[in-house]
């Protein structure tokens, strides 16, 4: 998500072009956690994703995760 935030969009809220599934493939993951990964994120108030809109809320709490695991 910060990659495609980053270095595609170059904003924080944008219209992931990506279905779920070739993200998962991207990411080298299941479509089930990428789902779960999503869901989680949006229920801990760092995005917002409602369709294919995805909304960064809190960066830095991403970035942490992103770089810890």
């Amino acid at each position: 998500i910060l990659y495609i935030s980053d270095k595609i969009y170059h904003e924080n809220t944008f219209k992931l072009s990506l279905s779920r599934k070739d993200l998962a493939e991207y990411a080298g993951m299941s479509i089930i956690s990428v789902v779960r990964i999503l869901k989680d994120l949006t229920n801990d108030g760092i995005i917002n994703s409602t369709g294919k809109t995805i909304e960064i809320l809190d960066i830095e709490r991403l970035k942490r995760i992103s770089e810890s695991g």
